[in-house]
């Protein structure tokens, strides 16, 4: 353990302790906690063993695998975005591998994907290789961008969809997917069960809209353009996943999931906007934030128990962080202790070989314990997104 972590050198140390006495003196971001808070050196010490523990699980083609699936390039993609942030540039071999495997699963129309067609998510996957590729700042990459948030806006569900099942998606009166995003072009019309006719019907759900806003507005920082109708459908989308309790969920409350609000997509939400250039005082963020702030929890994801707990703390945390930075926290008691908290919390609950797990969760987090580890960093190196290098002109 003590050798694993030591391997990173005064280096990795040195930058992550520079970072960490910035941004965790809470009086300097106007915060003041009764909670204990993890010092400097805690939180670059456990941010140290989380990337130690993702080295020795990194494999030999470059690639992070997800639990049942086997390597996947969004867990590959992120995992580069993790080093990235933490001081690593793309000529470092744990970055570089992980770049090239994704360049090899690009697709001849724009988008990223696995191997495993069971097991590919294009839009999470293209996705998060724009993040990570955006992040280098390495202008070769800029057409590969380009052409991958190019798939991303065709591949929004709205009237100039094509489906196979001869459905449409005209507008959001009759179409309650409109505007937002599925996991894959292929799979966006479903069926539904015991249906005699099928039942078909197209799927969109708000934690992919937010992997591929988090792209397209990656996308937009390097300097593409992305049509403003693109922004102006997945606002309405957005808005449309709001509950009456000032939360929102997976889908509008007219949509087949029907889980009413919960944490990790309220948090989706405050951030999309934000994305969006909604500003924090618009009622649509503060009806988000006073629905956090009323069901606050660190411990769990606010409504959905430990189910996402760690994506939860993971978009809590992108959500929170320009809002605070513009001092637009001071009047939610509760939310303001937020990094304290969920820094209090990870540190905690990392385990002894430095990744994090959560064994109570029953979807698809536990592909797990990688994309867990690759949050949880995250979170404690207060990783706003789309936190990019810009691309140099030329």
């Amino acid at each position: 353990m003590q050798e694993q972590a030591h391997s990173w050198g005064p280096r990795t140390r040195a930058f992550l302790l520079v970072l960490l006495g910035a941004l965790v003196v809470l009086p300097a971001l106007g915060i003041t906690s009764e909670r204990a808070v993890p010092e400097a050196e805690e939180i670059a010490s456990a941010i140290e063993r989380g990337l130690a523990w993702l080295e020795t699980r990194q494999e030999e083609g470059g690639a992070w695998a997800v639990t049942g699936c086997g390597p996947n390039v969004g867990a590959t993609a992120q995992g580069a975005y993790v080093y990235l942030l933490a001081g690593h540039h793309e000529g470092d071999p744990i970055v570089s591998r992980a770049i090239e495997y994704v360049l090899a699963h690009r697709r001849d129309d724009g988008s990223f994907g696995s191997e495993d067609p069971d097991c590919g998510r294009a839009v999470y996957e293209t996705s998060l290789a724009i993040l990570a590729l955006g992040t280098t700042g390495n202008p070769e990459y800029l057409p590969i961008i380009e052409a991958a948030a190019l798939w991303l806006v065709d591949a929004q569900n709205d009237e100039g969809e094509v489906y196979e099942t001869g459905l449409q998606c005209p507008g959001p009166a009759s179409c309650w997917a409109y505007g937002g995003w599925c996991y894959d072009r292929a799979t966006c019309v479903r069926e539904l069960e015991g249906e005699p006719d099928g039942g078909s019907f197209i799927w969109s759900d708000n934690s992919n809209t937010q992997f591929a806003i988090i792209a397209l507005a990656v996308a937009e920082r390097i300097g593409l353009a992305i049509p403003q109708e693109t922004w102006a459908k997945a606002e309405d989308w957005v808005t449309r996943c709001r509950y009456p309790d000032g939360g929102y969920g997976y889908q509008p409350p007219e949509g087949l999931a029907d889980q009413g609000s919960y944490g990790s997509m309220t948090a989706a939400a405050i951030w999309e906007l934000g994305a969006m250039g909604i500003p924090h005082n618009d009622p649509r963020v503060q009806d988000g934030l006073a629905w956090l702030e009323a069901n606050y929890r660190f411990d769990e994801n606010p409504n959905f128990g430990k189910q996402w707990h760690y994506y939860y703390l993971w978009t809590a945390a992108r959500g929170l962080l320009p809002i605070e930075r513009i001092g637009g926290l001071d009047d939610w008691p509760q939310l303001r202790e937020w990094f304290g908290d969920f820094a209090g919390y990870l540190v905690e609950h990392q385990q002894e070989d430095g990744s994090w797990s959560n064994p109570e969760e029953r979807y698809g987090e536990n592909p797990g314990e990688e994309i867990i580890t690759q949050y949880a960093v995250q979170v404690l190196l207060r990783a706003g997104i789309p936190d990019v290098v810009p691309l140099p002109d030329g």
